[in-house]
């Protein structure tokens, strides 16, 4: 599953040209590798809150889920804050209540199962800082330009084993917008994303490579991870994972029962690329073939 937002029409902040049609890149490079995408564009405080709400409850059933925001952020107090459309301070305000709190998110998502990909192309200049000083507000809104480190979750989550966060741009260092109709990290990263057979860690690496060359060295993405094995988000296609002669068949005691879901069509397109025999029975024998292997579905 995604969760993928791009916010750029800011009411009362510098507006962002790209980060909508770079929402939409990304999502359409997750949705062709068969990912189940909850996509928003432009979006207002409670209609982030409502989403990301929706997609934590979701996301309580998936095994890996990625994440991606583009638009503006802002580091607060050391955390990190997505900014929504319509963000706006004013006197006597408390900062933090017209903002998502990264933490929030991560405490959301934190499973000592599922793997998390969280990618953030939101380093861009401060869009805050002429709104903190017209209000006099004495809460610290960083002057630094990028997002803060991420060097702590949110109250309630566990270490954070199994999770990667990828940044536009390197600590202290800005993301450019662009000059195309996408940043330069954004596209990249939904070019290589769904490249098949490639591991989640070499991609972002590729899509590192791509934009310091893009931008002559100006933006070098960074990454913190704590995965503790290989995460493909793109499987070669015709991978099969069971080696011939281990079985003269196998049983699948789960099958797909909707047809024409993401879960329906993954399973009969792997099946087909082993050249695999698919009986009507609920439980379906699996022949092993000379020279093949069986993808196993669990």
């Amino acid at each position: 599953m995604a969760l993928i937002i791009g916010n750029g029409a800011y009411a009362h902040v510098k507006a962002l040209p790209n980060p909508p049609s770079d929402a939409r890149a990304v999502a359409k490079s997750l949705r062709n590798i068969g990912f189940t995408v909850s996509e928003g564009v432009d979006l207002d405080r409670a209609a982030m809150q409502k989403m990301t709400r929706d997609f934590l409850r979701e996301a309580a059933r998936a095994q890996v889920v990625v994440v991606y925001y583009a638009g503006q952020g802002v580091p607060v107090d050391g955390r990190n804050y997505l900014i929504p459309i319509d963000v706006e301070l004013k006197p006597g305000a408390r900062m933090t209540d017209t903002m998502i709190d990264i933490d929030t998110i991560m405490a959301g998502l934190d499973d000592q199962v599922r793997t998390n990909i969280l990618i953030f192309d939101a380093s861009r200049n401060n869009p805050m800082a002429q709104q903190v000083a017209s209000v006099g507000t004495s809460r610290a809104i960083e002057a630094a330009s990028h997002l803060a480190a991420l060097t702590s979750l949110g109250a309630g989550a566990t270490l954070g084993a199994g999770t990667l966060i990828a940044f536009a741009t390197a600590p202290g260092q800005v993301a450019l917008d662009g000059e195309g109709a996408n940043s330069p990290f954004s596209a990249a990263l939904s070019r290589h994303i769904g490249t098949p057979g490639l591991e989640v860690q070499q991609m972002l690496t590729r899509v590192r490579a791509e934009v310091v060359s893009t931008t002559k060295s100006k933006q070098v993405p960074w990454s913190n991870s704590s995965l503790l094995g290989e995460v493909y988000l793109a499987e070669k296609p015709g991978a099969c994972l069971l080696r011939r002669g281990e079985a003269s068949y196998l049983t699948f005691s789960v099958v797909p029962a909707k047809a024409g879901t993401r879960n329906h069509r993954t399973w009969f397109g792997e099946i087909r690329s082993c050249r695999l025999r698919v009986t009507t029975s609920p439980r379906v024998r699996v022949p092993a073939f000379a020279g093949t292997t069986t993808r196993v579905l669990r």
